[in-house]
């Protein structure tokens, strides 16, 4: 009799153990850049998971990121086409994630000029624990409403900024062919500054060092990697900056016009 109720109290704790991936909903602007979190609340600890991802027309995602939830984990981000991917996040040393709640990745994302509510899915999901196992118990998709708005200002930034976001604003905006960057940077930190086009292609990479703690102003003149003039459009500035207890992610929206 003992037996049987410890094999019952046993199945109870494993049956009550959560496990969610989630993914959050949000407003944005017409032609506006967001953030948007992906969060995992885990009573086991894990040490990757996966899940395909399927956006509406209305958006384009032109990178992701790991929050500071991540230790020494690796991302790949698998385009299938028609907005739709897979998303594979894992450790070559089996190391769990940090804590037990919280974002574990941001999506970021360019709205284009639809408004209107759409639904983001999330599907074949796994969170892995160290033993291989999926230990996943649940999922929950969310949304994005575009809004339109009456301003016809450039830079809007975040309608719903991230926590870990550096001031960064650039001057002028539109620009032909020179446009400076401004950023205040906290503490000390490994900053990496790259543009990219709207498709997500890297254009050109405008700081990759240490910095100290202070405002720093970079002059960008329109040029790739490869010294030639880019095409009038929108690009993205985004900034990853780090150090071994602090992460900052932010991104500005540039329009240059020839």
């Amino acid at each position: 009799m003992k037996k049987i109720a410890v094999c019952f109290i046993a199945l109870l704790s494993l049956l009550s153990a959560q496990n969610i991936m989630r993914i959050d909903s949000l407003q944005m602007a017409i032609n506006d850049t967001a953030a948007l979190g992906l969060h995992i609340e885990n009573n086991d600890p894990f040490v990757g998971f996966q899940y395909d991802l399927t956006l509406p027309h209305a958006l384009t995602l032109y990178d992701a990121v790991l929050t500071e939830r991540a230790v020494n984990h690796v991302l790949t981000l698998v385009d299938q086409s028609d907005n739709c991917y897979q998303m594979i996040v894992y450790s070559l040393t089996n190391t769990p994630f940090n804590g037990s709640s919280g974002k574990v990745m941001e999506l970021l994302l360019i709205a284009e000029s639809d408004p209107g509510t759409y639904d983001v899915e999330i599907d074949s999901v796994i969170i892995g624990n160290a033993s291989a196992e999926n230990i996943l118990t649940g999922s929950e998709n969310g949304y994005i409403e575009i809004i339109d708005t009456l301003s016809t200002k450039i830079n809007q930034g975040n309608l719903l900024p991230s926590e870990y976001e550096i001031p960064i604003n650039n001057y002028p905006n539109p620009f032909n062919p020179i446009t400076t960057i401004q950023y205040d940077i906290p503490e000390r930190l490994d900053v990496k500054m790259v543009i990219y086009d709207v498709s997500g292609k890297k254009i050109r990479t405008l700081v990759n060092t240490s910095q100290d703690a202070m405002t720093y102003k970079i002059i960008w003149n329109g040029l790739d990697n490869f010294g030639h003039q880019i095409a009038s459009g929108i690009y993205i500035c985004r900034i990853v900056a780090i150090s071994t207890e602090s992460t900052f992610i932010s991104h500005q929206k540039l329009l240059y016009i020839k």
